[in-house]
């Protein structure tokens, strides 16, 4: 997955693996169970009772109440976790063109060198 990510930097590259991992949590991509606690179920099965269809569709409603919030809460985590991430690595980039501005800055000035808003370069004094 982090050949495809060679885009994205270390940082955000972390939080879509965190993602991938929280989702395959929550449906457990290969039983579609899920694991444990993280598990996101829509529908409750027990092959063992034979309901009646009231009972049965009150049991899927609660069901579905309980993976309405739990998905909720999933979102939420995520949309916590990527704004995190994104602010982290935007701060990260922020610097780096900063630092990068300054150095340009101090090369043109060494060099009698002046940029214009436009981004017009003018040897200083013509």
């Amino acid at each position: 997955m982090y050949k495809s990510l060679f885009m994205a930097n270390e940082i955000l590259q972390g939080c879509l693996v965190h993602v991938r991992k929280l989702c395959e949590s929550a449906s457990g991509s290969l039983t579609g169970l899920g694991e444990g606690e993280h598990a996101i179920s829509l529908v409750s099965l027990d092959k063992s009772q034979t309901l009646t269809l009231e009972d049965f569709m009150s049991i899927q409603a609660q069901q579905g109440d309980k993976a309405l919030k739990q998905l909720n809460a999933l979102r939420e985590k995520i949309i916590n976790l990527v704004w995190e991430s994104c602010a982290v690595s935007w701060s990260a980039v922020s610097e780096f063109v900063q630092k990068k501005e300054i150095c340009c800055k101090l090369v043109l000035k060494e060099y009698n060198v002046h940029v214009d808003t436009r981004m017009n370069f003018q040897e200083k004094g013509k």
